[in-house]
């Protein structure tokens, strides 16, 4: 993957705009998620190696909790959904009727995410910002699942933030959290 000619135009993007994004003169969104970017990031985030490993393993546990749960309705709640990458591999795993939360610190990713799984009727989105608290933000306790793909590492404070995620949970519901835990240089640029 690393050797893909997209991906490694896309390192080269990045690294050409390190100087301006460390100056803060350049967003860090605009720069992975923006024209020509925003396609090979998406890829990255659901067509990698490892990102279809990650998500088919996401997505298999969340086939077991389904099986578990009698057939009641679920809820969950997806934290920094971003591109959708996950999204995408756990939603057709959901019984229709399940409510899914797909949520992330900006709405940029909004407008993408309510066209790719419009067929999905239980999908709604909404902002989190997981260094606030969830009460601020109209987020209520009871869901069944968190699904936390990469992204509590970008948090201020990582125990804080399992706090905050283990009380939005409803009686015997799951965190599936995944994170990267190997540096890749690569990955940095």
């Amino acid at each position: 993957w690393p050797h893909d000619h997209d991906f490694v135009g896309l390192l080269d993007h990045c690294g050409r705009m390190l100087r301006p994004l460390l100056q803060g003169t350049t967003s860090p969104l605009e720069l992975l998620f923006a024209g020509q970017a925003a396609q090979v990031t998406a890829k990255l985030y659901s067509d990698s190696p490892l990102a279809r490993y990650a998500n088919g393993h996401i997505a298999d546990h969340v086939a077991r909790l389904v099986a578990r749960s009698g057939g009641r309705p679920l809820r969950v709640l997806e934290v920094g959904a971003g591109t959708g990458g996950t999204t995408a591999a756990v939603l057709p795993r959901l019984p229709a009727d399940a409510q899914y939360w797909f949520t992330d610190v900006s709405d940029y990713f909004f407008v993408k995410a309510r066209e790719k799984f419009a067929r999905f009727p239980g999908l709604s989105c909404h902002l989190f910002n997981l260094d606030r608290s969830a009460r601020e933000q109209h987020i209520a306790p009871g869901f069944d699942l968190i699904i936390a793909s990469n992204v509590i590492h970008a948090t201020a404070d990582v125990a804080q933030t399992l706090g905050q995620l283990h009380s939005l949970l409803a009686p015997n519901g799951v965190l599936c959290l995944w994170e990267m835990t190997t540096p890749q240089t690569w990955f940095d640029i």
